[in-house]
């Protein structure tokens, strides 16, 4: 797998459909998807101002989305087998990881503005903020299946679980813990 031309620092796998797929992320700027036997990459995501980091994420579901964070403050939501974006979400700070959930229809972002956020795919909203971390959110995974908690990581040396939202004012920002 060769096409980047600066450090590769993120990685996403997705065995979904007749071929599986791998994405990367890169200080180069872009995102690429490669099929997991070799060969060249079939889908190279521009459109990030500035280096992505450790946040790629291949849709689950139908295999056909990506996710990107990126230091420009957005994380990304990709139809790859066009090279086309679709959804942007706007942070305050570089986005540090993203995710898409188990159902494939909301995006989790950690950022460096010390929070988490779910997106809801379908409206392009914020769903959740998830706040009051004390440092640098680096990563943010779902902790369970059915989607009602998170785990972060973050630079004051401590993970937060157990984040509960309520989903009454879906779309807006909804009350946290």
């Amino acid at each position: 797998y060769t096409g980047h031309t600066d450090w590769v620092i993120g990685l996403a796998f997705s065995p979904a459909r007749e071929t599986a797929y791998v994405a990367t992320a890169s200080t180069d700027c872009t995102a690429r998807v490669w099929p997991i036997v070799g060969g060249p990459a079939v889908a190279v995501l521009r459109g990030q101002r500035d280096y992505v980091f450790n946040s790629v994420d291949l849709n689950g579901g139908d295999g056909l989305q990506a996710v990107t964070g990126s230091c420009d403050h957005r994380a990304r939501v990709w139809d790859w087998p066009q090279s086309r974006e679709v959804l942007s979400f706007q942070h305050d700070d570089g986005v540090s990881s993203v995710q898409f959930s188990p159902d494939s229809t909301k995006v989790l972002s950690s950022c460096h503005d010390h929070t988490a956020a779910l997106w809801d795919l379908r409206s392009g909203r914020r769903a959740v903020i998830l706040s009051g971390h004390l440092g640098v959110v680096r990563q943010a995974v779902f902790a369970d299946p059915l989607e009602r908690r998170v785990l972060t990581a973050r630079d004051d040396r401590t993970l937060k679980f157990s984040w509960r939202w309520t989903q009454k004012a879906y779309g807006d920002v909804s009350v946290v813990q």
